[in-house]
């Protein structure tokens, strides 16, 4: 279920894979140079590089890579090294993650079949499948063009094994820890010059390439270490991370189609957390009886709301979502419009352009004024589930939606603004 290609690499050789590889196996001697690490200890300059191609290489699996400015000159050394060697692999990459993504959903499949065949997800995961066409032909391609990738670029694959390899013997030795992975990983999180994930390998290159050491910065030398996180402790904050986001993203109000945002969270959790759980490569079974679990809480806090006279207010909010495209639609048709009285002054133009600037209005009220009914409605079923008792769930299924926040904050800037939206709005709204 985890993204790690690293497994699907060839044996690597007892050939040299990193710069002077072979000074590493004498970690445990005495004789280290004069550079201090963080660890307090005695250490070669190469020993300190080790450490640092350890810490820069903790996502290096990912699709697009997260980076931050290097601080020290070695630091940026390393870190083009880094780059340089993941560069050919960016393919390999990106099927190693397609077929991983696959692979999840199949299983994921195969168990809710078995054990909940009535599962609304089973026909969002079959959709999410549907689109790959033969699933068994799709993989062999992967397999063939990961293969094919893999003797292409053995060395570089061969390199980061052994960096992994590196890292096991780093771990048992002292040399490295885990809060000092954990620590270094959130700076590289703070600071990630991809956080928008556009910039390729070879622009990072660039990017480093041109770049001048920024020095320890202040923030970073404040951070506190982050404590090395247990099985249990990872289990029990993914779990607060999934009832929190299904929380914020589930609307009850919008159907059955609401549980593609569950099986959306379940990725972008495992996503978010990815540095931390390839070091437990064993936790599948467990992560699925987990989200399984929130999953059943969120479902029986849902059909513990009661029978209560409520107004279907997802049908307004499908109306609003649809409104929306319609006042696009006819806004291009008003620039249109312009444009061709920019070069020709015709009347018929001109009368066209004000009924379409008249129906723009008429347009822009009814979506504010639906929006108005709705939270007005929302609030009367709020009453309704009081004066039956299970206000408690109902707020905790929708206190903290995204959607149904977004919506009564627009709700309120419509009161405010004599019942319609503000321009501003509406340009943020369109965008």
């Amino acid at each position: 279920m985890f993204i790690s290609p690293i497994m699907n690499s060839p044996k690597a050789s007892n050939a040299n894979l990193l710069q002077n590889y072979s000074s590493h196996k004498n970690i445990h001697g005495k004789n280290y140079g004069n550079s201090i690490s963080f660890s307090g200890k005695t250490l070669s300059p190469e020993v300190l590089k080790n450490q640092l191609r350890i810490l820069l290489s903790q996502d290096i699996w990912a699709e697009k890579l997260n980076v931050k400015m290097p601080e020290t000159e070695m630091e940026k050394e390393v870190l083009l090294e880094i780059l340089r060697q993941r560069r050919p692999l960016d393919k390999f990459a990106r099927l190693s993650n397609e077929k991983a993504r696959i692979t999840w959903n199949v299983n994921f499949l195969r168990e809710l079949l078995e054990k909940d065949p009535m599962n609304p997800q089973i026909s969002v995961i079959c959709q999410e499948l549907k689109k790959y066409g033969d699933l068994t032909k799709t993989i062999e391609t992967i397999c063939k063009k990961l293969h094919f990738e893999q003797k292409k670029n053995k060395a570089a694959l061969e390199y980061f094994k052994a960096l992994q390899k590196l890292e096991d013997e780093y771990i048992s030795s002292k040399l490295i820890k885990n809060h000092a992975l954990a620590q270094f990983w959130a700076q590289v999180k703070k600071h990630n010059i991809n956080a928008e994930q556009k910039f390729s390998t070879e622009e990072l290159i660039d990017i480093i390439s041109k770049s001048e050491v920024s020095g320890k910065t202040k923030e970073a030398a404040k951070t506190k270490p982050v404590v090395s996180v247990t099985r249990k402790q990872i289990l029990a904050s993914m779990q607060k991370q999934y009832e929190q986001y299904l929380r914020e993203n589930v609307n009850i109000y919008m159907g059955e189609h609401h549980w593609k945002e569950a099986v959306k969270g379940r990725k972008e959790l495992l996503e978010r957390n990815l540095t931390v759980l390839r070091r437990f490569p064993d936790l599948d079974k467990q992560l699925n009886k987990m989200f399984d679990s929130v999953q059943k809480i969120y479902s029986f806090k849902t059909n513990c709301l009661g029978e209560a006279d409520i107004y279907p207010i997802g049908e307004i909010w499908k109306e609003l979502t649809k409104g929306i495209g319609e006042i696009k639609d006819k806004i291009s048709e008003i620039e249109s419009l312009k444009s061709k009285l920019s070069v020709s002054d015709d009347a018929k133009l001109k009368s066209a352009l004000e009924k379409a600037e008249e129906e723009l209005a008429e347009l822009k009220k009814d979506w504010a004024d639906n929006l108005s009914y709705s939270i007005k409605f929302e609030k009367a079923n709020r009453a309704a589930f009081i004066k039956i008792g299970t206000v408690d769930n109902y707020d905790y299924l929708t206190a903290e939606n995204k959607e149904i926040l977004r919506y009564k904050e627009l709700a309120n800037l419509c009161d405010k603004n004599t019942g319609l939206l503000p321009e501003s709005v509406w340009k943020e709204l369109l965008a």
